[in-house]
């Protein structure tokens, strides 16, 4: 039985929001042979390090009302072969949660990606969602640039598919050039579009074509990033790309693109006007619990904790 992942919207979002009844609700459904959980939105995946909540261990983790966590990829890349890419059984038995299905997300630099599983869902992430390191290796056309407790690691669109299929995600948040500098050029932002569909197009591609990929992860649902920083005409052009491919959902980043929630939210509406509202939006860069209800009232559906 192929896992299945669905997202029911209850109330779409209301540009005249004042209230409560006003604002963007819905599941998110997670349905595999060993379990099923339903996670309401809005909602926020808990925080780890190395997948474990910070002083809670798995079978306590299982007694709280703790729907998803989120599990960091640069935080097992500190070796230069990571011990966990050897383990038989996938990320879920290495971490020992392997009683729940799990939704992993890996999206772009510095985040986690994201696991959903029964009681809990778990997300992972490429870089840490409360690092923020403007500062970090250039990326290229090749390889994102990521930095750990071992130095800079170099990860490809290959080494990518080949982390996923060790690790037996159910939700693949794809490789993505985030452009973390606060006024990049247009060039910049520019290849870092291009860059980002042409990972997602080969993360899709890796699902169905490759015979060991389909086998690990051919049910995996892949999450898009939509990048293109403060641009407005590249956020548009990377969202249309990214709702043409059919894929399961939709992260936004919003380090750098300003001082307050706000201006934060106002770039990334640019991007949500162009992709179906039928889809889940993963956001990032709202620390603040009244930075979350700003994000919440202007339609985006998951954060980090």
């Amino acid at each position: 039985m192929a896992s299945t992942l669905t997202y029911t919207l209850r109330k779409a979002s209301s540009a005249t929001a004042t209230t409560a009844t006003d604002l963007r609700r819905g599941s998110l459904t997670l349905v595999k042979p060993d379990g099923t959980i339903t996670l309401e939105t809005p909602n926020c995946l808990a925080y780890t390090v190395r997948g474990t909540v910070p002083h809670l261990t798995p079978d306590n983790l299982r007694l709280l009302p703790c729907e998803a966590v989120q599990i960091t990829l640069e935080q097992f890349f500190e070796e230069a072969s990571p011990s966990s890419l050897k383990y038989p059984g996938g990320l879920h038995k290495f971490l020992h949660m392997e009683v729940r299905p799990s939704l992993f997300s890996l999206p772009p630099l510095r985040y986690s990606l994201p696991n959903l599983s029964t009681p809990t869902s778990h997300s992972s992430h490429l870089r840490d969602p409360t690092s923020h390191h403007p500062t970090v290796s250039a990326n290229t056309d090749k390889f994102v640039s990521v930095t750990t407790h071992g130095g800079v690691r170099q990860v490809t669109s290959g080494l990518y598919a080949e982390v996923m299929s060790a690790y037996q995600p159910d939700v693949l948040v794809s490789l993505a050039d985030v452009v973390m500098d606060e006024r990049p050029s247009l060039k910049r932002v520019r290849k870092s579009v291009d860059r980002t569909g042409k990972w997602l197009d080969e993360a899709l591609k890796a699902r169905k074509v490759d015979i060991q990929c389909v086998r690990r992860i051919g049910t995996t649902h892949i999450f898009a990033v939509l990048v293109g920083s403060h641009i407005k005409d590249e956020r548009i052009r990377a969202a249309q790309m990214a709702a043409t491919r059919g894929v399961g959902g939709f992260v936004l980043n919003a380090h750098g693109l300003g001082t307050t929630a706000q201006e934060r939210v106002d770039h990334l509406k640019v991007s949500l006007v162009e992709v179906p509202e039928e889809k889940p939006r993963v956001a990032y860069g709202f620390g603040r619990p009244e930075d979350v209800l700003v994000a919440v009232a202007n339609g985006l559906d998951l954060f980090d904790s």
